[in-house]
């Protein structure tokens, strides 16, 4: 018996020892987007928009969102000046469609479908055509960009 007991100790012992795989390290990281492209980005910042014009009561989810939209701009490469004015239409455009559905309108009275209509805008051709027409360089990354400006740097300092 205390064959067994010391097994089960030990193999209890060894399993503390398995790296786990949620390290610290793992867990620091930071957002993802620096490595998204441009393109990725811009479509997240609208989504994040969409989302904060669409749950304004809500101030914990709405400073959460607009904090990371603020972040996403400086991992983004697109026109400053013309985007903003016209992804708001966009915004504004979607989240006044109508999507009443009888059915859950008498199950849910009150639901605007917002949440739908934001993965609707995200998802759409507009957004594509929007991104297509603001978004400089679509395809880089704000980290691709930024090792090569480090590796010039150190090149010709």
């Amino acid at each position: 018996m205390k064959s067994i007991q010391s097994i089960v100790t030990l193999f209890l012992f060894q399993l503390t020892l398995i790296p786990n795989g949620f390290s610290q390290e793992t867990l620091k990281t930071g957002p993802k987007a620096g490595s998204r492209t441009y393109a990725q980005n811009f479509k997240d910042m609208v989504l994040a928009e969409c989302l904060v014009k669409a749950f304004p009561k809500n101030p914990i989810y709405t400073r959460d969102i607009a904090s990371s939209y603020h972040a996403l701009i400086e991992w983004t490469y697109f026109d400053l000046e013309k985007a903003p004015i016209e992804t708001t239409k966009l915004v504004e455009k979607y989240l006044a469609l109508d999507y009443s559905n009888l059915f859950a309108d008498t199950e849910s009275p009150g639901i605007e479908w917002n949440f739908f209509k934001c993965l609707d805008l995200y998802h759409s051709n507009d957004l594509e055509e929007m991104t297509k027409k603001f978004v400089i360089h679509p395809n880089k990354t704000f980290r691709e960009e930024n090792t090569l400006l480090d590796e010039a740097k150190k090149q010709n300092p």
